[in-house]
């Protein structure tokens, strides 16, 4: 199969005759576990849970110019993060950097590639300008209003980073204070902080600058030990070619995604996928979305039932996946709670089959991915080095000879 992201790879088994060895390396299995957002829930507050305007990391003479983040947090969640052991860690940011911030037609300013950009390259590492709590809201201690808490931690920032802020956008125009509305343009989600599980936010100086289309290209990931988001590339990108995230649902119809982001951001999204006339990318994005939830629920009891069904075809499985891999790879969704079950079940029936050349192309591929989402391969490195040691080695031919799965 071709495709700028996977190359070339066969979808016809090629089955292996030479013994395998004892199996020790588990194919991975199950969602991701990333800093994904979750709901917005206010919890409880303590006695002494006073919503807080705070510089974190604190300052470190050894470290005079490290960037520091303005922070409306919790008091206990500030107690929970500077007692981390380490924290924070240093920055470790890409060196020669690959993008540049420029004037884009119609959008105002974008980032853009600066040299080619491999799939689950970091491009961008930064301390955000501000983080916040989604819902701002006050305690007994805590008179102000929602806006004053964003208007004072604005205040409080460097000289710099206070013009950074005020140079991003605000689609808000006067329906709120500048403060919040650029805050409310330009703010990332991400997962809690620690004793805080719900939805946060950061405003970041470039990360922030990445504008919108429904194929992003990058993904972005909060790092709480360097306090820092990151933006990886989910997709080749070119030099010259611009740096797009996401801001909304993905699998959504073109004219619900549409709808939220001109209420939401006051833009009409123009990429390709809106831009269409054709009904496809929404027929693909619904296929997929329905067929991956599907397949979560199923986990591999559909493999396992194939494995030890000799009469079964031995194609039965990878036919099923690969539609769905060629909708991703149209659609340039390669999405970290889609893409790791379609190739979870390639990989493993590859391997059931003892075709150790499919198993090698797709299991490195998918360290590939694995890395956009997380600074790791996932485990799909050794199964790219060892397909024969793997749990899921020649369980097909086990099967035939009388030792299901």
């Amino acid at each position: 199969m071709k495709g700028e992201l996977l190359g070339e790879a066969s979808s016809r088994p090629k089955l292996s005759t030479s013994p395998a060895p004892r199996p020790n390396i588990k194919i991975p299995s199950g969602p991701f576990k990333i800093n994904g957002t979750r709901t917005a829930v206010i919890p409880t507050l303590g006695p002494n849970d006073a919503l807080i305007m705070t510089t974190l990391p604190l300052y470190d003479e050894s470290r005079p110019n490290d960037p520091r983040t303005e922070c409306i947090i919790l008091q206990s969640v500030k107690d929970k993060i500077t007692s981390m052991p380490g924290f924070p860690e240093p920055i470790d940011a890409p060196n020669p950097k690959k993008y540049v911030i420029k004037p884009t037609k119609g959008k105002g300013m974008g980032m853009f590639a600066t040299a080619d950009i491999d799939v689950g390259e970091i491009i961008v590492v930064e301390r955000p300008l501000l983080i916040s709590m989604r819902r701002l809201y006050g305690g007994p201690n805590n008179w102000q209003h929602p806006y004053e808490f964003q208007r004072i931690a604005v205040e409080r920032m460097e000289e710099q980073d206070r013009e950074e802020f005020f140079a991003l956008h605000n689609c808000k125009g006067y329906t709120r204070p500048h403060e919040t509305g650029i805050s409310d343009t330009n703010a990332v989600a991400f997962g809690g902080l620690p004793g805080y599980d719900a939805d946060c936010t950061a405003v970041c100086k470039d990360i922030s600058r990445a504008n919108h289309s429904c194929s992003p290209n990058v993904d972005w990931d909060w790092r709480l030990e360097s306090f820092t988001f990151e933006l990886r590339a989910c997709w080749p990108i070119l030099k010259g070619e611009e740096i797009f995230g996401s801001y909304t649902g993905l699998f959504e119809p073109r004219i619900e995604r549409r709808k939220f982001l001109l209420e939401r951001y006051n833009f009409k999204c123009v990429c390709t996928s809106c831009s269409s006339e054709s009904p496809r990318s929404d027929v693909n994005r619904m296929v997929l979305k329905n067929a991956t939830k599907s397949a979560w629920c199923d986990g591999d009891k559909t493999l396992k039932d194939w494995v030890n069904n000799p009469s079964a075809p031995d194609d039965l499985i990878i036919a099923r996946c690969m539609p769905m891999i060629a909708i991703m790879l149209e659609e340039k969704l390669f999405r970290p709670h889609v893409w790791p079950i379609w190739f979870q079940r390639i990989i493993k029936a590859f391997c059931a089959l003892e075709d150790e050349e499919n198993a090698r192309f797709w299991a490195e591929k998918a360290a590939k991915l694995s890395r956009t989402a997380m600074r790791n391969d996932a485990g799909w490195e050794a199964v790219a080095k060892a397909p024969k040691n793997t749990d899921w080695w020649g369980l097909r031919a086990k099967a035939r000879n009388g030792y299901p799965a």
